[in-house]
């Protein structure tokens, strides 16, 4: 899409997201505490509607919830009875770097909110064997402390998810229904529902009140209906589900949590995230507002007046239906058309489904499809952040003359990036080496056009990108038009200059040229087929237009859950930041979306033997891991995972099919970040 294309639509939204603002700013008036409360004390969520007029939110999963694992730390439950649907990915195997710079690149987008689904499997619960509930993990409560410090540094608010999220349940059924029955147990005995509440609840809410200036929302639940399956009101809400409970003791659970949040947490407001359309089966429950999902590919949103609700509602997770591919020009349009929608219909604020990696398609994701990093965004994104600029200055009775261009996260890389200023001719980069106490001139009065890319402004300062590890930098940008006004962002956080990434004394550099090599086979169904048709994969298949003319490995997976390769025995230092890069073409013609993962494990404390059994164990420690994405048919996309090594000086790498893949891959290069 064309840059200029950009501009005039974006011109186009702004103005008509303006119009909706004045009215909007009237109808959902901040100035006043919202009905939640009978105090006269505002909470912390009436404070942001006060100053911005609205929510804008962004759900926040730093991993898919599908199959890329969990945050916090683990379900065992999950993991012993339903094994290769689940990878262990925890927060310290994540990098806690990784979830600071995300916040802080979301802060920086405009969203003055975000939703953290803190158990989505039911992580942190401990469970007997009979799946009572006895208590929560200390590592979990740590963790949790982590994530909130990180949300308080960059000033991020933080709606909190307490309990499941009832459809990623189905992971639990045709390979573990004695897993789920265990994780389920709470839904459907109201002694173990108390036994949660008293056990999980209460003690993770004494943890997030240590937390009040960040903690601003509590949400109960996630699509709780789709547990439901009674017969006396027609079964399973929308037929999805196999087993499930009736809603007597499914309300009885929510009632059971919810209190125990309103006992911990008086002065924070609790919602829920539903799917249903008639909000009165949640009448008995203490509820300060009401929230919905809702996915729909023509932008339209759940009218409050079929809610049939008396309370506040908000979208609790909105975005476009499943498997869908969206150009980014509709994409944009789209977005703009189902935030107005929510205000026009009275809606107090909105959370977008989600950040990224979400495993359902391009659709879905705020990044864009080809993102080389984790600020490559959609058009739409920034479409959304002026959108909410605009809503907000009218809500304040302020008119923005000129944007005030917003930093991305600093990461000592001598790469700087910001948010651009629609009205800027005229740009000034400065750095700082002594934490903004004093500065100096990178960039001066240079034209945004030679900098700035879809909305995204990008500049690599070389002196501090080749500079010897050791010390600080930071950075600020002003932004000036051609009538004399100017703008100047804020510094953008301290960081520890890094230096160039260098190679490895022994550098692992595999190109395939000699075949598999020390390359291994592992997965289900892995039976090779000559003519195609089923589950195979083949390897050294020269190429005319592959890298430097040398061989590469084609890999196909058809009809299975999983299959890939795997190396082992990669040696490494132990708690040292590397970064591996790779590249990828899609092998089919005329098809430009598949979904495939690279995975980076460590060495398993547990047995010192490492992921090298040529089984492909998914409980050995992931360090790193990535999707493959999208991509071309005629291009080589290059892409790459940095990560920290765990205790361990050995390394494997998983490269992971899933049904219908097909893929050429090269050129794997490991390299340690000084």
């Amino acid at each position: 899409m064309k840059l200029l294309n950009c501009k005039v639509l974006l011109s186009v939204l702004c103005s008509l997201a303006l119009l909706f603002s004045v009215f909007s700013a009237v109808m959902v008036s901040g100035s006043e505490t919202m009905p939640w409360r009978d105090d006269e004390q505002p909470t912390e969520l009436d404070k942001i509607l006060e100053r911005d007029g609205y929510l804008e939110g962004i759900m926040f999963p730093w991993f898919t919830h599908s199959s890329l694992g969990h945050g916090f730390t683990s379900n065992e439950v999950m993991t012993q009875y339903v094994g290769n649907s689940w990878a262990d990915v925890g927060m310290e195997q994540w990098g806690v770097a990784k979830i600071y710079r995300e916040v802080y690149n979301l802060k920086a987008l405009g969203f003055n909110i975000m939703g953290y689904e803190g158990s989505p499997y039911g992580e942190g619960v401990v469970y007997d064997a009979n799946g009572d509930v006895t208590g929560i993990k200390q590592e979990y409560l740590d963790n949790i402390r982590v994530f909130l410090d990180i949300c308080r540094e960059v000033g991020m608010p933080v709606a909190w998810t307490v309990c499941f999220h009832s459809t990623t349940l189905n992971d639990y059924y045709e390979d573990g229904k004695l897993a789920w029955d265990i994780v389920s147990q709470a839904y459907a005995n109201p002694v173990v529902a108390d036994h949660y509440a008293e056990n999980f609840v209460k003690p993770l809410c004494d943890v997030l009140n240590e937390y009040p200036d960040v903690v601003v929302l509590m949400v109960s639940t996630v699509e709780v209906e789709n547990e439901i399956n009674d017969s006396a009101i027609g079964n399973h809400f929308d037929q999805r589900y196999l087993y499930g409970t009736n809603q007597e003791n499914m309300l009885y659970f929510l009632n059971a949590v919810t209190e125990a949040v309103k006992e911990k947490m008086p002065n924070v407001p609790r919602t829920l995230a539903a799917n249903t359309k008639d909000m009165t089966i949640y009448e008995g429950i203490d509820f300060d507002m009401l929230g919905v999902n809702n996915y729909n590919i023509n932008s339209r949103v759940p009218a409050i007046d079929d809610m049939k609700a008396t309370l506040p509602m908000i979208g609790t997770e909105f975005g476009f239906g499943d498997n869908v591919e969206i150009e980014d020009e509709v994409w944009t349009i789209k977005q703009i058309r189902f935030r107005d929608n929510f205000i026009e219909e009275g809606y107090i604020g909105w959370f977008y489904w989600c950040w990224s990696a979400t495993g359902f398609g391009g659709g879905y994701d705020l990044l864009a499809k080809d993102g080389k990093s984790q600020t490559d965004f959609r058009a739409g994104a920034f479409a959304i952040k002026y959108n909410a600029d605009n809503y907000r200055a009218a809500h304040r009775g302020e008119e923005i003359v000129l944007d005030k261009p917003v930093l991305f996260c600093n990461t000592g890389s001598g790469t700087v990036e910001w948010v651009s200023s629609r009205q800027a001719s005229y740009l000034t980069l400065e750095r700082s080496l002594d934490g903004g106490k004093t500065w100096t001139t990178v960039l001066d009065k240079v034209s945004p056009t030679d900098y700035e890319r879809n909305f995204k402004g990008q500049y690599i300062d070389e002196e501090i990108a080749n500079a010897t590890p050791g010390g600080t930098v930071c950075y600020r940008i002003t932004a000036e038009d051609d009538w004399g006004e100017v703008a100047v962002s804020e510094p953008n956080n301290v960081a520890e200059i890094l230096g160039p990434p260098v190679n490895l004394a022994e550098p692992f550099n595999h190109s395939f040229e000699d075949g598999l090599n020390k390359w291994i086979e592992w997965g289900t169904n892995a039976a090779t087929s000559a003519d195609g048709t089923g589950n195979y994969y083949a390897v050294s298949v020269p190429m005319e237009n592959a890298p430097d003319g040398n061989n590469v490995l084609e890999i196909k997976y058809i009809d299975g859950p999983w299959f890939g390769i795997h190396i082992d025995g990669i040696t490494v230092k132990p708690n040292t930041n590397y970064v591996i890069t790779y590249e990828y073409m899609i092998a089919e013609p005329d098809v430009t979306y598949m979904t495939s993962y690279v995975f980076i494990r460590g060495y398993n404390p547990n047995d010192n033997k490492g992921p090298g059994n040529g089984l492909g164990d998914i409980n050995d420690a992931t360090v790193g891991s990535k999707w493959m994405n999208s991509g071309s048919p005629t291009e080589w996309t290059t892409d790459e995972i940095a990560f920290k090594t765990n205790d361990s000086d050995k390394l494997g790498i998983d490269i992971r099919m899933i049904e219908d893949n097909h893929y050429y891959i090269d050129n794997f290069q490991l390299l340690e970040v000084r």
